[in-house]
């Protein structure tokens, strides 16, 4: 990989210090893994307040996923930064999304949806 390690190290520092912001408790995880077109990347895996999220870094950018507690892929944010190390870049902007994506994301919200659907297709209505 030609990823610069002061690179990675930037991002972990700001990962960290994101997850201060939310009160996060829970480590950080990292690897290496290959993709299903064999590419490596590095993978970085943190909890945060409503889900769990999934950070692959590639050559030249990467991505961020978003998982629910369950497991469920909810949402998936692309950068594509040279520089992994500008703090206005695109990296800073997908990390700085990811967040405001889990402070919108409600579980109880999406339980109380499916509970709507379920008495759907079953006939039964709600009453207020």
């Amino acid at each position: 990989m030609s990823i610069l390690t002061t690179g990675v190290a930037h991002i972990i520092d700001a990962v960290k210090d994101l997850l201060d912001l939310i009160d996060s408790q829970h480590p950080l995880n990292i690897s290496t893994d290959r993709d299903e077109k064999d590419n490596s990347f590095i993978k970085i895996t943190f909890q945060l307040k409503n889900g769990k999220s999934e950070l692959r870094i590639y050559n030249n950018g990467g991505s961020f996923y978003y998982f629910n507690l369950d497991g469920k892929n909810l949402e998936r944010i692309d950068f594509n930064d040279g520089n992994l190390t500008d703090t206005g870049g695109a990296f800073h902007k997908a990390l700085k999304a990811l967040i405001m994506f889990d402070r919108q994301y409600s579980p109880q919200q999406v339980k109380n949806v499916d509970s709507l659907i379920d008495r759907a297709s079953f006939g039964l209505s709600e009453v207020n």
